[in-house]
C-alpha cells in the first residue's frame, strides 16, 4: 500500500461515523464530503468533521489504524489532537494513483498510542471498509470536456451495522450497550414486521398501532395481522389496481411496474386476496431494503421504553444505517442515552 494511500485513509475513514446529534460523552461522529476540483488534474479533495471525542477534563486525540487482512493493524501516519472533542481535515486526492481499498478502525483516545490496546484508547470502532474508484469527472451535472480520459475520485465506506466497536469505554460501557442491542434485536422481528404492514397498508407508521400490533403478531400470525390492516386501509373498496398501486406507492414511494402490478391483481382475482399481496408487497426483498433500519430505530425506542420520534427524525437516524455508515450499537446508545 503507497504511503500516501495510507494517510488518505487515516484522514478518509475517520468520516465513517454517525451523523446524527448524540447525547453528551457519547461515542464518536464525524461526517465525510467529497470535493470535485474545477479542473481535470487538481482540486479533488476528502473533507473529514468530527466531534463527541470528548472525556471530562482530559485532552482528546482521534487517529486511525490500517490493514488489509482484519487481523493486523498498521497506525496511520498521523494523530490528530482534537479542540473540545472536535476535529476537521481537509485532504487532496489524486484519483489517478490513490484508488484501492483498505480497512480502518477509528479510535478516540486521552493520549497518543501506538496500538489499539492502548488503555488511552476510550472508544475504536468496528471495521470499515473504503473503497475509491476512479469515476467520470463532471461539473453541475455536465460531462466536462475531454471527461474520457478526466475522472474524479470517489470514496465510499461501509460497515457490518451489526458489528460492535473494537473498544468501547464513552457513552455506555460497551457491554452494557451490546446487552442493549441483543434485547431489541430479539423484539425486531416482530416489529418491522407490524412496521412494514402499517407503512403499506396505511401509508404511516402510527406508535400506538404499532406497539399492539407487534405484540398481537405471535397470536394473529403475519396472515392475520395483514388482514387487520387491509380491513384498516379500506377493505375491498376501490378497484384492485388503485389498491395495488396505493400500497406499492405507501411503501416503495412509486406506483407498481406493470409487470408487477398484473401479478398482484392477477393474484387477487385467482385465489388469493388483497391481505395476502398486502403481506407479500410488504414482504418483498425492496420494501424489506426500504424499511428495514427506520423499523429497527422505532424497534429500538418501543424495547427501550423511550417515546417514538416523528417519522422525520426516525429517517435520519435511520439514514447512516442505509448508508452503512454507523452500526446499530451505535444507535441503540443513542436512544438509550
Amino acid at each position: 500500500m503507497k504511503h500516501r494511500f495510507a494517510k488518505l485513509a487515516t484522514l478518509a475513514m475517520a468520516g465513517a461515523m454517525f451523523a446524527a446529534p448524540l447525547a453528551a460523552h457519547a461515542d464518536p461522529i464525524a461526517t465525510m464530503t467529497g470535493t470535485v476540483g474545477s479542473s481535470t488534474t487538481v482540486g479533488d479533495t476528502i473533507n473529514v468533521d468530527g466531534s463527541q471525542c470528548v472525556v471530562d477534563g482530559q485532552q482528546t486525540y482521534v487517529g486511525l489504524f490500517y490493514g488489509v487482512d482484519g487481523t493486523t493493524w498498521y497506525k496511520g501516519p498521523f494523530e490528530e489532537q482534537t479542540v473540545a472533542g472536535t476535529w476537521h481535515w481537509t485532504f487532496p486526492l489524486d484519483p489517478a494513483t490513490e484508488t484501492g481499498t483498505v480497512q480502518s478502525i477509528v479510535y478516540c483516545s486521552t493520549a497518543p498510542v501506538s496500538s489499539l490496546d492502548d488503555p488511552a484508547v476510550q472508544w475504536a470502532s468496528p471495521v470499515y471498509h473504503m473503497t475509491i474508484e476512479s469515476s467520470p469527472r463532471s461539473v453541475h451535472g455536465k460531462a466536462r470536456a475531454g471527461a474520457k480520459a478526466a475522472t474524479a475520485a470517489m470514496p465510499t465506506m461501509t460497515l457490518d451495522i451489526n458489528a460492535l466497536p473494537r473498544v468501547d469505554k464513552m457513552g455506555l460501557p460497551g457491554a452494557q450497550a451490546a446487552a442493549l442491542k441483543t434485547k431489541v434485536d430479539a423484539r425486531f422481528a416482530n416489529v418491522s414486521q407490524a412496521y412494514r404492514l402499517s407503512q403499506a397498508a396505511l401509508g404511516g407508521v402510527d406508535g400506538t398501532t404499532l406497539r399492539a400490533s407487534s405484540l398481537l403478531l405471535p397470536f394473529l400470525g403475519a396472515s392475520g395481522l395483514s388482514e387487520v390492516y387491509t380491513a384498516l386501509a379500506g377493505g375491498n373498496s376501490g378497484s384492485n389496481q388503485a389498491f395495488v398501486d396505493r400500497v406499492s406507492t405507501n411503501i416503495l414511494g412509486h406506483p407498481a411496474d406493470p409487470a408487477s402490478r398484473t401479478t398482484w391483481i392477477n393474484q387477487i382475482k385467482g385465489n388469493g386476496t388483497r391481505a395476502k399481496v398486502l403481506l407479500a408487497i410488504a414482504n418483498s426483498a425492496p420494501a424489506v431494503a426500504a424499511t428495514d433500519n427506520s423499523a429497527y430505530v422505532m424497534t429500538a425506542e418501543l424495547t427501550l421504553g423511550k417515546p417514538l420520534t416523528s417519522a422525520a427524525r426516525t429517517q435520519a437516524m435511520a439514514a447512516p444505517l442505509d448508508s452503512a455508515q454507523v452500526a446499530r450499537v451505535q444507535v441503540v446508545e443513542q436512544i438509550a442515552s
